[in-house]
């Protein structure tokens, strides 16, 4: 859901800083949303949608495309490397 916040928001052509101000937020902490790494309540998706001019019901749909702002994340753990010597 966070990446397509993030969609949704660079459609609308506002910054994380602009949201996060508008929702009375840190920048880090609205950066954790769209990162998937903090939980949102209804409410918060609610105000989130408010901003950005977007449906709630929007952040439900599958991401169109990754963005330079929150790229595909590759799933599993990091693969080993080879220590040569």
């Amino acid at each position: 859901m966070g990446r397509r916040i993030a969609e949704l928001r660079a459609r609308s052509g506002r910054t994380q800083a602009e949201v996060a101000e508008a929702l009375g937020t840190s920048v880090p902490n609205y950066q954790r949303i769209e990162h998937g790494q903090q939980n949102v309540t209804i409410r918060t998706m609610v105000r989130i949608a408010n901003v950005i001019g977007a449906r709630v019901a929007e952040f439900f749909q599958e991401p169109e495309a990754p963005t330079p702002e929150a790229p595909q994340r590759r799933r599993g753990r990091p693969r080993k490397r080879s220590v040569a010597g």
